[in-house]
C-alpha cells in the first residue's frame, strides 16, 4: 500500500536487559496459551504484566466496520471495552500512570474530540485526554512509550514539503504534553518501512525499519537515532527475513522479535534475535493475522515485561507464547495442544450427532475413506480448532508445509460416537507421530488421560 493513500484508505473505511552471545542457545515455545477469541490485533502489555490492551474489530449501528479499545487481565477474568464510539489504532501502555495511549477518530468530531492521539483510563472511569489533535485525514501512527514514561515517539507525515509523502519521527514530552519536534530524515535515501512502529532500545534512543533501494532491490536495515542528538545510524541489515514487520524489543532480555513470512502461504514465522537484529532464530509459527481495515505500521507482537513469554496475533487471535530451551516444558506444551485437539473433536462431535470425524461426512473435501490418515485436520479447520497452532508440537523438527500436524488421529476410531469411546480404558485417541521429548512419547487417551511412552518402549 503506497505511503501517499495511507489516511486516505483509514478515512474511507470510517466513512464506508542483557544480550545474546554470538552463538545463542536455541529458543523454542514451550507453552502456548490462547488468550482471545475471535477479532483482535495489536497487543500491548502492561508494565506489571497483569494486563494486555488489544484493539477488536466492531461493528456500527449504521453497519460501518470499525475497531474498539479493550483491556484485559492476563488470567482472562476480567474484560473491558474502553471505547465504542472512535476507530482506535496501535495502543500503548503508560507504565508509570497505568494509562494507555492511542490513535482514536472520534465518530462525532468537536473541538474537544479531535483525531489525533488520546491518553486513556484502562479501567474506563475517566473521559480520554487528548494530548495531540490532527486533520482527520491526516491522523499520526504506532505511538510509543519511552521506557523512562517521559517521551514518545510516533509516526507522521514529514513537515519537509520536498517530501510531504514521506513518513518521519516525532518525538513528545509527556510531562510538558508539548511537541518536541521531528527527527530528520534516515540516512543514504531510506524511508521508514510501513511494516513496523517504531521501538525503544535505550531511554535515549529509538529504532525504527527502514527500506532503500538498491541494484539488489530493496534493503531492509535496522537504524537508530540518538534522540539527544537527533542523528541516525544504521544498525543491522537483515537478511533472508521476507516480509519483516512488528518489530518488538524486551529491555529485560535483550531480545529482539518480528514476524516474517514462512514459506507456507497464510502463516509467520516468530523470529526472535539479539538487540540488533542478528542471530535470528524461528521459535514459531503463527497464522497471518486478518487485516479487515488499513492497519500500517503492524504492532501484531508484543513482548511481557520479564522477556520470557510474547504476545502474538495469530489470525484473528490473540497467543501467548512462553519461551525457554529446546525440551524445556515441551511435555506440558505439547498436552495443552493434544487437549486443544481433544475439546475440538469433541465439539466436532457433538455437532454431527456424536460422531468422531468420518470421511464419509464429506468425501469431496476428505478423500476416500482410509486414504487420508489427516484428512481430520481438514474436518477441524478454523471452525473447531482456530488458526490451528495447536497442531504442532515446538520440538516436531519437520517442515510444517508438508506434515498436517505432529499428532496422530486414530483412524480407527473414525466415524465412532465419542460419548461411548470415552467410557473405554487405555483406548488411544491421539499421538505424537514421534519421539521429541527425552521423557518419551505423549500419547492421549479417549477417556482424557495421559501416558508418556518411554523411549525404550517404544
Amino acid at each position: 500500500m503506497p505511503l501517499p493513500r495511507l489516511a486516505a484508505l483509514m478515512l474511507a473505511s470510517l466513512v464506508g536487559g542483557s544480550a545474546f552471545a554470538e552463538d545463542p542457545e536455541p529458543l523454542a515455545v514451550i507453552e502456548e496459551l490462547p488468550l482471545t477469541a475471535i477479532g483482535q490485533h495489536s497487543p500491548a502489555i502492561s508494565g506489571n504484566g497483569g494486563w494486555f490492551a488489544y484493539v477488536k474489530y466492531a461493528i456500527r449501528a449504521n453497519g460501518d466496520l470499525s475497531q474498539d479499545l479493550y483491556v484485559r487481565s492476563m488470567d482472562g477474568d476480567t474484560e473491558r471495552r474502553i471505547t465504542s464510539s472512535s476507530l482506535v489504532y496501535h495502543p500503548t501502555w503508560r507504565n508509570d500512570l497505568g494509562r494507555i495511549v492511542c490513535v482514536a477518530v472520534p465518530e462525532k468530531i468537536s473541538a474537544e474530540r479531535r483525531p489525533g492521539l488520546y491518553q486513556v483510563d484502562p479501567s474506563g472511569q475517566t473521559e480520554p485526554l487528548l494530548l495531540e489533535g490532527f486533520a482527520r485525514d491526516d491522523i499520526p501512527f504506532a505511538p510509543v512509550i519511552g521506557p523512562e514514561d517521559e517521551v514518545m515517539a510516533y509516526l507522521h507525515y514529514a513537515n519537509d514539503p520536498n517530501r510531504p509523502t514521506d513518513i518521519a519521527v516525532y518525538l513528545y514530552n509527556l510531562s510538558t504534553l508539548r511537541l518536541i519536534g521531528e527527527l530528520p530524515e534516515l540516512p543514504d535515501g531510506a524511508r521508514v518501512s510501513e511494516s513496523s512502529g517504531p521501538w525503544w532500545h535505550t531511554p535515549r534512543h529509538v529504532r525504527v525499519l527502514g527500506e532503500r533501494a538498491t541494484d539488489r532491490g530493496v534493503e531492509t536495515s535496522i537504524y537508530e537515532a540518538d534522540t539527544g542528538a537527533g542523528e541516525w545510524r544504521k544498525v543491522h541489515t537483515l537478511k533472508d527475513a521476507p516480509g519483516a514487520a512488528s518489530f518488538a524489543f524486551s529491555m529485560s532480555s535483550g531480545r529482539l522479535a518480528w514476524l516474517q513470512q514462512a514459506a507456507d502461504p497464510g502463516r509467520q514465522e516468530v523470529m526472535v534475535a539479539d538487540k540488533d537484529g542478528k542471530n535470528p532464530q524461528r521459535v514459531a509459527f503463527v497464522s497471518q493475522p486478518y487485516k479487515h481495515l488499513p492497519r500500517p505500521f503492524a504492532n501484531d507482537l508484543n513482548w511481557l515485561p520479564d522477556g520470557r513469554a510474547l504476545v502474538v496475533t495469530s489470525g484473528p487471535n490473540l497467543v501467548l507464547l512462553r519461551l525457554g530451551r529446546p525440551g524445556e516444558g515441551g511435555i506440558d506444551a505439547s498436552k495443552q495442544n493434544m487437549t486443544r485437539i481433544y475439546n475440538a473433536l469433541m465439539q466436532y462431535a457433538y455437532d454431527h450427532g456424536g460422531e468422531l470425524p468420518h470421511w464419509d461426512h464429506n468425501p469431496e473435501a476428505y478423500g476416500v475413506p482410509g486414504r487420508d490418515p489427516f484428512f481430520w485436520v481438514t474436518a477441524l479447520g478454523e471452525t473447531y480448532l482456530p488458526g490451528g497452532d495447536a497442531l504442532y508440537c515446538a520440538l516436531d523438527p519437520r517442515n510444517r508445509g508438508r506434515i498436517p500436524s505432529s499428532y496422530r488421529f486414530n483412524s480407527s476410531l473414525a466415524g465412532k460416537i465419542f460419548d461411548n469411546e470415552a467410557q473405554k480404558r487405555d483406548l488411544v485417541i491421539l499421538e505424537e507421530a514421534e519421539t521429541w521429548h527425552d521423557q518419551g512419547r505423549l500419547v492421549l487417551y479417549t477417556d482424557g488421560t495421559f501416558e508418556v511412552i518411554p523411549p525404550e518402549e517404544d
